[in-house]
């Protein structure tokens, strides 16, 4: 696991915000967002390599 130093700067900023200024609903909105976010890029990261190529605004596989 990455120490939390290793972590992009706007990922240390966002935790820092939890911790420091975010109020009870702010987090909440969150936590909706995070959690579906998490959860569809896990199913992504599952699925065959040939499932993880990218898609064009379309919805079709890039080249």
């Amino acid at each position: 696991m990455k120490r939390f130093d290793d972590y992009p700067k706007s990922f240390k900023k966002m935790v820092r915000f939890i911790r420091q200024e975010a109020t009870l609903e702010q987090i909440r909105g969150m936590q909706h967002i995070f959690g579906s976010t998490v959860a569809w890029r896990l199913e992504m990261l599952q699925r065959t390599p040939r499932d993880n190529e990218p898609q064009t605004a379309s919805g079709r596989r890039g080249k």
